[in-house]
């Protein structure tokens, strides 16, 4: 069952996440990024833990939360922009703050700076 099939979360502060004994329901807010690898997309949470989408792919992750302040930052990162600690542009290096560090691709570096500016006034 992946993310597009579902019937629509009434709840838009939610988030479903197929794991492997079932799914779990997260809300968007403790969510700090997402990575996309061979064996799903990983969902780090404000706690330090994480959960494992093996259903659901990263652009479908990406249309449901392109509107709640998160921000593709690479091919394989989605960023939440609420929990950025610092951004040094010249490195690309984000620090969010669980202290994990996200590099930001090299042609995403200026509309994530701006996107940055517009989300956080």
């Amino acid at each position: 069952m992946s993310v597009s099939t579902r019937p629509p979360n009434k709840d838009l502060g939610k988030l479903v996440i197929s794991s492997l004994n079932g799914i779990i329901i997260e809300d968007i807010q403790h969510i700090v990024w997402l990575e996309s690898g061979k064996s799903g997309v990983t969902i780090h949470l404000t706690t330090n833990k994480s959960h494992i989408d093996y259903q659901t792919s990263q652009a479908e992750y990406h249309t449901r939360l392109v509107n709640s302040n998160f921000f593709l930052v690479h091919e394989s990162r989605l960023v939440n922009i609420t929990h950025v600690k610092s951004y040094h542009q010249g490195e690309g290096k984000t620090v969010m703050n669980n202290e994990a560090v996200i590099y930001v691709a090299e042609r995403k570096r200026a509309p994530f700076k701006v996107h940055i500016g517009e989300r956080l006034r």
